[in-house]
């Protein structure tokens, strides 16, 4: 019986053998197609990783570029005039930054650093325009953008736009992560309501940092605000 298999099973053509004969059949039939499926593969991966590595060096760039700016007046009193240099120096090296490397997240921290600088320098018009142009680009998300928008509140103080005012210190109260900055942009909003003329307004504002107490100092200014306006 062993002998009989044996001649059956050379009869018959063998299962893995034919699968294979099939497959090699369609690959010659279909070389074209699977040639240009394969190349577009290789040019997908080769675009992915060219993408990937040049972001890494646009950021690295940038990154440097921050960094030197921020050098150049960590450490300065902006009071003498060779504080101002080195701030008007770190200005001129941000701007470059954000010029050079505008989707970078280093150019976009350097808009922050331009609106303190700015701010700092009485240069308030483009102070306005740094900070605006941070919150404009940041997310929800972004722990820096009630600080962004406190600057700008002040900026807009001193230019004499309290309408513009109003609207960044409440911006900045509304994103604060935290009670006590929240109530520091309520006694903002009083003051500015006050400048305004608008006792009901600024007397509602300086009764929340009354009764919210976060800040004794805060909570007396505005009790004793109250009691002028009142």
């Amino acid at each position: 019986m062993a002998k009989g298999t044996a001649k059956i099973d050379l009869k018959q053509p063998d299962q893995f053998q034919s699968l294979s004969l099939r497959i090699y059949n369609f690959i010659l039939e279909h070389r074209r197609q699977a040639y240009i499926a394969s190349g577009a593969v290789a040019l997908v991966i080769v675009i992915t990783l060219g993408l990937y590595f040049y972001h890494l060096r646009y950021e690295s760039k940038a990154a440097e570029q921050y960094a030197e700016a921020y050098a150049s007046y960590g450490s300065v009193d902006s009071a003498d005039e060779e504080g101002r240099d080195a701030l008007m120096m770190a200005a001129a090296k941000y701007e470059r930054l954000v010029e050079e490397y505008s989707g970078s997240k280093p150019a976009r921290l350097a808009l922050y650093n331009l609106g303190n600088i700015y701010y700092s320098l009485g240069e308030y018009e483009q102070a306005v325009e740094a900070y605006t142009t941070y919150l404009q680009k940041g997310s929800k998300r972004d722990m820096l953008k009630p600080l962004a928008a406190y600057g700008l509140g002040y900026s807009y103080e001193t230019l004499g736009e309290f309408d513009k005012a109003l609207e960044a210190f409440l911006q900045a109260a509304d994103n604060a992560s935290g009670p006590h900055f929240r109530i520091i942009n309520y006694a903002n909003l009083g003051r500015i309501y006050e400048k305004m003329n608008d006792v009901e307004q600024a007397v509602q504002y300086f009764e929340k940092v009354h009764e919210a107490d976060t800040d004794p100092l805060l909570a007396a200014l505005a009790a004793r605000r109250i009691a002028h306006l009142k």
